[in-house]
């Protein structure tokens, strides 16, 4: 037995490597409360002129694969924006995709079909693993939301223009002050 609790390991399972990631401090939490307005409110008048008039009923969960592709790739091609707050505003609204819309799917347990339902002895990080699965399982609908909105971004060539656009922020700041 190990004299401490920690297990070096090259990372922890996802839901765990996510808690440690988002210990919020009053900051963060305001930045991820703007973030989801943000999103809510570009959200809101993707649906409304796309979708129905009445913006408010129409969840991002409920709506079909095309309809939020649709919504990322507007999102990501609005980062080539020479406003900076719009391309600020995209930012916030794809980081809010990319953390599962947490307004819609926080504290849900996902309905999957994948999970084992019995411990087995075969591997013992698989059982530590199952463990910290059981530990987040509330978490399960975010993290499944998490991943689809990674891919969304990733799909619509998301990362490649955060990345140009972060890189042409940091060029610029850097020629105006040698």
């Amino acid at each position: 037995p190990a004299a401490y609790a920690f297990t070096y390991r090259d990372a922890a399972s996802f839901p765990e490597e996510l808690e440690e990631w988002f210990m919020y401090n009053d900051e963060e939490r305001s930045d991820a409360l703007h973030a989801k307005a943000t999103f809510e409110k570009k959200w809101d008048t993707f649906v409304a002129k796309t979708i129905v008039a009445t913006p408010h009923e129409v969840k991002w969960i409920d709506v079909d694969v095309p309809k939020r592709r649709r919504f990322v790739e507007g999102e990501v091609a609005a980062l080539e924006s020479v406003d900076a707050q719009r391309r600020g505003e995209c930012l916030e609204s794809l980081v809010y995709v990319g953390l599962g819309v947490w307004g819609e799917t926080a504290g849900l347990r996902s309905i999957r079909t994948d999970r084992r339902t019995e411990d087995t002895d075969d591997d013992k990080a698989e059982g530590e693993e199952a463990k910290a699965a059981d530990r987040f399982e509330d978490a399960g609908l975010q993290m499944d939301w998490m991943m689809r909105g990674a891919e969304l971004i990733y799909d619509a060539m998301g990362v490649q223009t955060v990345f140009d656009v972060l890189r042409g922020a940091c060029l610029r700041s850097w020629l105006a002050n040698p």
